[in-house]
């Protein structure tokens, strides 16, 4: 009987998603013909420093890459999703943190982050690979929105395009940094090393460039055991880029708490 409500839970709430990412699909849906923009409450400390720059503590996060910096000037406020259509059929997404600009833009207003999510996780494998990564992007700084599941999904499916299943890897990886550590997400880019923490974060990045994914097993050990945060971050970070299945078996391990 426990075992009949659990399943019972589990699709009532994969449900809910469906029914709310299609709600926002329809506002999309109904809006005239060409650029259509929404926008969502973002997490805790996540922050824009320009026109799809977006950070999270140290972390800043540009189209297509991320770099540590603290430099720009960083200003807090809800995420904008632009979506370019040529038509009524969605061909770009940008995401913006509290920078908008509605001059010829359908503006459909605010939604509820997990709704956001749902939605930009459901169209980023039908976009090119570029707007698919951002749609990743700015489902994953959707304020208490749970998205891993979806994330490994994408991950896993090989007719997604390449840069949007790395995407979703990479913030898989981030969200098992957070579970394995205890860190906030925010914090997973203060690390300060001593020489002997250099050394080890040296030997996992030399683990993390043998060929044929020699060095996975022990990346592996590491990330589920080693009693250095600092040093489990690192190992994780490496196996999600080295895509290797098993990287995704021990994110979903993890993940769920095993």
């Amino acid at each position: 009987m426990k075992h009949a409500l659990f399943g019972i839970a589990l699709f009532t709430l994969g449900a809910t998603a469906n029914a709310s990412s299609q709600s926002l699909a329809r506002l999309v849906a109904d809006a005239p013909a060409g650029a259509v923009q929404f926008s969502f409450a973002a997490r805790a400390g996540v922050c824009g420093g320009g026109r799809e720059v977006i950070r999270i503590g140290r972390s800043t996060f540009g189209t297509f890459s991320w770099r540590n910096s603290a430099r720009d000037a960083c200003e807090h406020g809800p995420v904008h999703v632009l979506l370019a259509r040529r038509g009524k059929e969605t061909t770009g997404l940008r995401a913006y943190v509290a920078d908008s600009s509605t001059d010829g833009v359908t503006d459909i207003g605010s939604v509820s982050a997990r709704e956001a999510a749902d939605y930009l996780l459901a169209i980023a494998p039908r976009l090119p690979s570029g707007a698919g990564s951002r749609a990743v992007l700015a489902a994953a700084i959707a304020d208490s929105a749970v998205i891993w599941p979806t994330l490994l999904t994408l991950a896993r499916d090989a007719g997604v395009r390449r840069e949007t299943r790395e995407t979703a890897t990479f913030w898989l990886g981030r969200a098992v940094s957070v579970v394995s550590t205890g860190q906030p997400d925010t914090a997973l880019d203060e690390d300060s090393e001593d020489d002997a923490t250099s050394v080890r974060t040296q030997a996992v990045f030399v683990l993390s460039q043998l060929s044929d994914n020699e060095g996975v097993p022990e990346l592996l050990e590491i990330a589920r055991r080693h009693r250095d945060a600092v040093i489990r971050k690192r190992a994780i970070f490496w196996l999600g880029q080295s895509g290797d299945a098993r990287a995704l078996e021990l994110f979903e391990e993890l993940l769920q708490g095993k």
